[in-house]
């Protein structure tokens, strides 16, 4: 009995030994690594797999602007990929949208770090912007340079940055660096001549707005930009023909509705400026300055209750528009309501508007 036992317990073990062979044959070093890249390879083309499903799954989304799932869709697939680089940059993408500007800006430095992208620093330079860090994005505009000297985008994006900083003549600089790069570039000439309109070169600027119409005639704010620079140039009927070709442009500029109607004001074409003001109100109600400019009309044409019905809207749009303030106290004197007039000219005053205070020492003290 125990012999027979001994024997069935060598049996077992061998017949498990034989199977452990079969399982795992010997092995040379050299079939070892095949073997090893064979299951590398296997487990590269799920990760792929996996991580493009998430990332198309990305775009749907991004696609339907549903931007929340479209973020968690690119976080996935760059967690299970971290070089997929246009997981990366549509997850900035996605970030940008959904106004998460931090998050967006880390996530296009991911692709930075990793290699030299170019559509990458322009993005995270766009996303400074949002951010209001307008040095940062002059950095990364730099960085772009010193890779691509010849590209006339990053001198035209830094012109915009030194103009809204008030640094004219940088400014000027860099457009005409973007301009010499590219003189096709019709923004480039509009922004110089806004440039030059800032530094008071009037005919620079009036010569820039015709270069940028010339180069693209549908760009309806540079006729708006060119009647701007007319009316200061004292052509009030060139300035009319400008801002008309900016609406037969774009039927919907109400800016330039507003605007074509202040030169039939300063005319004294009140019936023609009216008709103005009120085509830009119909496009956007809430243009508090339209309402502000009809009332200066209605006023002149001594119909004070619509004036002070307008200067009403302009500031239940806008409490703090100290000019309406000053035209709606101007229009109750003329009313003889001085208790009205003082109080306007007073709320005037306080928001910095000095012919109010004028007023008010003059005729309520």
């Amino acid at each position: 009995m125990t012999g027979r036992l001994f024997l069935t317990h060598i049996i077992v073990l061998f017949v498990s030994l034989l199977s452990a062979q079969e399982n795992e044959p010997f092995l040379t070093p050299e079939e070892i690594r095949y073997r090893d890249s064979i299951a590398a390879l296997n487990m590269d083309a799920r990760t792929l797999k996996e991580s493009q499903q998430a990332y198309n799954t990305g775009l749907s989304f991004f696609d339907k602007k549903q931007y929340s799932e479209a973020i968690k869709s690119f976080q996935d697939a760059v967690k299970i990929r971290p070089d997929f680089i246009m997981a990366w940059y549509n997850l900035g993408i996605a970030q940008y949208a959904n106004k998460m500007y931090k998050d967006a800006y880390k996530s296009f430095s991911a692709i930075i770090e990793k290699e030299n992208n170019i559509k990458a620093l322009f993005k995270r330079a766009e996303v400074s912007l949002a951010m209001n860090d307008l040095e940062k994005a002059v950095e990364d505009y730099t960085e772009i340079l010193f890779s691509q000297p010849d590209n006339y985008k990053p001198y035209y994006e830094m012109g915009g940055i030194r103009f809204r900083q008030g640094n004219y003549k940088d400014a000027l600089e860099s457009f005409n660096k973007s301009i010499l790069l590219k003189d096709d570039y019709a923004q480039a000439y509009n922004d110089r001549g806004s440039t030059r309109l800032m530094n008071n070169d009037v005919k620079g600027a009036i010569a820039d707005y015709e270069k940028a119409i010339s180069i693209n005639p549908r760009l309806a704010y540079v006729y708006n930009n060119l009647g701007s620079a007319k009316k200061k140039n004292k052509d009030l009927n060139g300035a009319i023909e400008a801002y008309s070709k900016g609406i037969s442009t774009d039927p919907d500029y109400f800016i330039a509705y507003n605007n074509r109607g202040t030169i039939h004001l300063e005319k004294g074409d009140y019936k023609k400026a009216i008709d103005d003001f009120s085509s830009c109100i119909r496009i956007n109600d809430k243009y508090e300055i339209a309402y502000n400019n009809r009332g200066i009309a209605y006023q002149k044409l001594k119909e004070y209750d619509k004036a002070i019905k307008d200067f009403d809207m302009a500031l239940q749009i806008n409490q703090k528009y100290a000019t309406a303030f000053l035209n709606r106290g101007n229009t109750k004197e003329l009313l003889f309501d001085e208790n009205g007039a003082c109080k306007d000219w007073s709320a005037a005053g306080k928001l910095g508007e000095k012919t109010a205070v004028k007023f008010y020492q003059a005729e309520c003290e």
